[in-house]
């Protein structure tokens, strides 16, 4: 209980729990046995039990960190789902690129706010230093955990309906709405010009179509 407290990664994995447990028992055995020093045959095998285990841990920590990123982008992308049927609910249609503040579709790492109805033709989604002139429906949009992949917000033209997508680190990661080679809109979710990383995640206005796998 002790070690598992002190190192909880290391029995996070079975193969991880084994081979820590196998070098205790070994150790144990040794010290009530032996008294004497190690010898240097002794030494190495204990080094290379160590270079294996230290192996071990790095591959699962690497997982437990993509695990980590992906559960972030898919909270990210749910809560701005939210926003946007708000968002919906106020001007009956989602943005498009003419309620961007730069022209684009690029809504992430900005503000959404409620749409001045006085002034239809304002933008609704404008960079974060820009005050709203009514009520702030997010103060900042969300923006992938890693600098290699980014979100995509893909509205209908006349704002009817959307697609907003994410790329997914872990390959074992599995449901309707997941795809390990992107699906048929074959949308990009790189940040770096790629053109191999399709988005693998994706959640929509409750009028879009489900989206197959390509």
């Amino acid at each position: 209980m002790g070690d598992y407290i002190l190192f909880p990664h290391l029995f996070a994995n079975d193969s991880l729990r084994t081979l820590v447990i196998g070098i205790k028992v070994v150790y144990s055995k040794y010290m009530k046995n032996n008294r004497r020093g190690f010898t240097l045959l002794e030494l190495l095998i204990s080094i290379a039990l160590l270079a294996i285990l230290v192996l071990l841990m790095s591959g699962n920590f690497s997982t437990t960190l993509k695990r980590g990123r992906d559960t972030k982008r898919k909270a990210d992308l749910n809560q701005l789902q939210k926003v946007l049927e708000t968002y919906y609910e106020e001007t009956h249609a989602y943005p498009v690129a003419a309620d961007v503040a730069d022209g684009t579709l690029s809504i992430f790492d900005k503000k959404i706010c409620s749409k001045d109805l006085t002034s239809p033709g304002n933008p609704t989604i404008v960079a974060l230093t820009i005050p709203c002139p009514f009520t702030t429906l997010m103060i900042k949009t969300p923006t992938d955990p890693s600098s290699i992949y980014t979100y995509k917000y893909v509205p209908a033209a006349d704002g009817s309906s959307y697609y907003l997508y994410s790329y997914l680190e872990n390959d074992q990661d599995t449901g309707n709405t997941i795809s390990k080679t992107g699906f048929n809109t074959s949308t990009l979710c790189s940040n770096t010009g790629d053109g191999t990383i399709y988005c693998r995640y994706y959640v929509s206005s409750p009028n879009a179509t489900a989206l197959t796998a390509q």
